[in-house]
């Protein structure tokens, strides 16, 4: 599998998968999302912790919003993430700012919270080769979308190069940037499985991934404790171990409460449904 950069874990997504496997299986099951659980406007800010030699290396704040709308005549919903965060070296700052577009209706070649538009920056403000950006645009009557990154080769470019990917995709599939929304669209309920296949900004495929709800939990963040479901995703391949475990709150609309990996957490710290 190709991956076209790899950053360091500062966005919601980022956050969440990063896989480095070699091969995937095309697996996914047809699956029909509840658009309920998709609120008209949701703003939150979760706290990120990544670990490293049992000390926090890296801390600071994500902020998440949902608005639906409408775009060139079709019913969305536009989903926006951005995270500042230091660098390694406390020299500088990096941000990452995510920007998706997503339908929230059904169509004859696509269905709810499939992506049309996903735009990506990430910056380091005293390294600007460091720089990338994303311009992917999803063609779901062609079933084809078209990644533009431009990014610098070599510390000492004088210019980025931009390069253009064509990726096909399949009749139902879900974003990595978006995938937290996705998941709190399922049927969740103790026993429930699915299978997905997942687009990303950095790899030229889909990839199959296992969503598995476990027991119920209490879970204590910043913004309170809450009973929810517990989901573990993990990719469809023999070659790694790789998961992720979400808490979704059984109320307010399965909002995501926390993110749990080896070294990185992510725990809600504060939110509102309105404006």
């Amino acid at each position: 599998m190709k991956y076209f950069f790899r950053v360091t874990a500062i966005g919601l997504a980022f956050a969440l998968i990063l896989l480095t496997c070699t091969a995937c299986t095309a697996k996914a099951d047809v699956l029909a999302l509840n658009m309920s659980n998709v609120p008209d406007y949701f703003e939150a800010v979760y706290y990120t912790k990544i670990m490293s030699d049992n000390k926090i290396a890296e801390e600071y704040d994500n902020n998440y919003l949902i608005e639906k709308s409408e775009v060139d005549g079709k019913k969305c919903v536009v989903l926006t993430t951005s995270a500042d965060a230091p660098t390694k070296d406390n020299s500088g700052t990096q941000k990452l700012n995510t920007t998706s577009v997503l339908l929230a209706e059904d169509g004859d070649n696509y269905s709810v919270l499939m992506p049309l538009e996903i735009t990506q920056t990430y910056e380091v403000t005293n390294k600007p080769t460091s720089n990338t950006s994303i311009h992917a645009i999803h063609d779901q009557v062609n079933k084809l979308s078209t990644l533009d990154i431009t990014q610098y080769k070599k510390e000492d470019d004088a210019q980025p190069t931009e390069k253009v990917y064509k990726v096909k995709l399949a009749t139902q599939y879900y974003d990595e940037d978006s995938l937290l929304l996705s998941i709190a669209a399922m049927p969740l309920q103790q026993g429930y499985t699915t299978n997905i296949l997942l687009s990303a900004s950095n790899r030229d495929r889909l990839q199959s991934m296992k969503v598995e709800v476990l027991a119920d939990q209490n879970i204590t963040v910043p913004a309170g404790s809450f009973d929810c479901y517990s989901v573990c995703i993990r990719p469809n391949t023999i070659f790694t171990n790789y998961a992720t475990y979400m808490y979704f709150s059984k109320d307010n609309n399965n909002m995501l409460v926390k993110i749990q990996q080896s070294n990185t957490s992510l725990e809600l710290k504060e939110f509102k449904f309105t404006k």
